[in-house]
């Protein structure tokens, strides 16, 4: 037999059984009636459909041939899965590649010879159709075309077979590719054959499933986008008429879609849709995996990223605020301490007249009081926040309290026009000192954040089994995204008509932290016809 060179595609023939489970496999029985139809069409003794190896060849079905074995690697069946197209030999004995060929000088004592290689997925060899006739054959009884008809049919078989023939788990490694579901649909979206992994996907049996529409797995708005897509992928080429390309032509389509179960439910999978296209037929391969696991991951995956980037942007806005109320802090110290020293120096340094001695003395008392003051929401806060600092509840008139508070107010701040609505209860058990600070921390915010000849109302009322303490001013407003921030630590609410307003902005967190040792909660809001609302609900049963 002549040797001459290896066609180069034997190192693709040789590459794919090694890799597949199936070469010691009994023979027959799968494609018995395509070979059974091939004898028949070419009026042939022997018929064959058989998956090549590198030294020998699987016989997956026959029809006239009692062989389960052949080689070596250069015989008919080899050569003809390294050509683009059918291999016609006429005459073998008169053909120098196979005139010394173990089949042609030997049993079945081949003379004509046609074979047709059959390609999978994605184009590789898997093996070939051929006939075989111990005489020799000339003109029409050679024509390719019937048997390549049948190869077309074997190919679509070996890809629904395709679960079958993977490589095994332990070859590879993995065991996540034998849970992919597997289907072929045809032309027309019927689906052919699927493997119990696509069943179990859908929720279907496989004699459910088979013989249906695909569209019954596709959520109305996904199917009439994929068949315009898949009606691309699939228009043919130049040359579609041609009888004599029949080579397999294959597209690939891979991407996310929802699909849909029997009950109606929809989930993510990750498809691949593979065409293939022999003259006008045309079937799909499609891979599904079910991708909702790895979704869910990805999906709190990025939520507890971005709850990671929120806590940062957090961290660093308390950061920020925490800088500047230092630095307020140190201001509103340094200039109490700065009266202080200024006033006492003069007093002891100075020969003034007593009554101008005493206003520097007053000086120096407010600056004073006002830096006790300071210290004082500093410690409370601290020590409200960290439950260190107990309430002394005890009955009191509400209303007299307010009505005490705002008659101070008129006092401390004459430029402003208060007003009192009273409608508590007789007698409410409160801490009286707390309360006392919370009121007065309201009314003195009202004052210095609204302008002059304004007027500051409160109102005191019940509601429901709660009573409303509520204060309002006519100043500038609070912004809706600043409503909540005011009564955060550190937090000021700054605009140009404020940024002068001394104070280190402890005293809304107070009035906050008062109400919640209550049982009750402030809050601001806007006012009807410009200003703000400060509100603490507190229950008529104390806390």
């Amino acid at each position: 037999m002549s040797t001459g060179p290896v066609p180069h595609r034997e190192v693709l023939t040789r590459a794919i059984p090694d890799g597949f489970g199936i070469l010691d496999a009994e023979s027959g029985g799968r494609f018995d009636r395509l070979t059974r139809l091939a004898r028949l069409c070419y009026q042939a003794p022997h018929a064959r459909i058989g998956v090549l190896g590198p030294n020998r060849q699987w016989l997956d079905s026959g029809e006239g041939t009692p062989l389960s074995e052949c080689g070596p690697a250069r015989s008919l069946c080899q050569h003809t899965a390294s050509a683009d197209g059918p291999l016609v030999v006429p005459d073998a004995v008169s053909d120098p590649r196979f005139r010394d060929d173990p089949l042609v000088t030997g049993p079945p004592f081949v003379r004509f010879y046609l074979g047709v290689p059959l390609r999978g997925s994605v184009g590789e060899v898997r093996g070939v159709l051929c006939v075989m006739d111990p005489e020799p054959r000339t003109g029409s009884d050679v024509d390719p075309v019937p048997l390549d008809d049948l190869a077309h049919l074997a190919e679509v078989e070996l890809l629904v077979d395709e679960p079958a023939i993977l490589p095994r788990p332990r070859e590879r490694g993995s065991e996540a590719i034998l849970s992919d579901g597997l289907a072929t649909v045809g032309e027309d979206g019927l689906l052919l054959d699927c493997n119990e992994a696509a069943a179990t996907l859908t929720g279907y049996s496989r004699t459910e499933i088979i013989g249906r529409s695909v569209s019954l797995l596709l959520p109305g708005a996904v199917r009439a986008d994929l068949c315009r897509r898949l009606h691309d992928l699939s228009r043919p080429g130049d040359g579609e008429d041609s009888r004599a390309d029949r080579r397999l032509t294959t597209w690939a389509l891979s991407e996310e879609l929802p699909l849909q179960r029997r009950d109606g439910s929809t989930f993510p999978v990750e498809v691949t849709v593979t065409a293939f296209q022999r003259r006008l037929r045309l079937a799909y391969l499609v891979s599904m995996r079910d991708v909702s696991a790895r979704k869910r991951a990805e999906e709190e995956s990025a939520a507890a990223l971005a709850a990671h980037r929120l806590a940062n942007l957090e961290l660093d806005r308390l950061s920020r605020l925490k800088t500047e109320f230092i630095a307020i802090v140190s201001h509103e110290f340094r200039t109490a301490l700065t009266g202080i020293q200024a006033f006492s120096e003069l007093i002891r340094d100075g020969n003034f007249p007593p009554a101008e001695v005493r206003e520097f003395a007053d000086d120096i008392n407010a600056d004073a009081v006002r830096l006790n003051r300071m210290i004082t929401d500093l410690l409370s806060l601290e020590r409200m926040e960290s439950g260190k600092l107990p309430l002394t509840p005890e009955p009191i008139d509400l209303d007299a309290l307010a009505a005490e508070l705002v008659e101070r107010s008129r006092t401390t701040f004459p430029e402003h026009t208060f007003t009192f609505i009273p409608g508590a209860p007789e007698q409410m058990s409160l801490d009286r000192d707390r309360m006392i600070q919370a009121l007065a921390n309201l009314l003195s915010n009202a004052a210095k954040y609204s302008t002059p000849d304004t007027e500051v109302e409160v109102r005191v009322h019940t509601d429901g089994g709660d009573v409303l303490l509520v204060v309002a001013d006519r100043g500038v407003g609070i912004a809706a995204e600043e409503l909540e921030r005011v009564f955060d630590r550190y937090h000021r609410a700054e605009n140009r008509s404020t940024k002068d307003v001394s104070g280190i902005g402890l005293g809304l967190p107070i009035v906050r932290q008062i109400a919640r040792l209550h049982g009750g909660h402030a809050w601001a809001q806007p006012r009807p016809g410009g200003g703000t609302e400060f509100l603490i609900r507190i229950p008529t049963w104390g806390p």
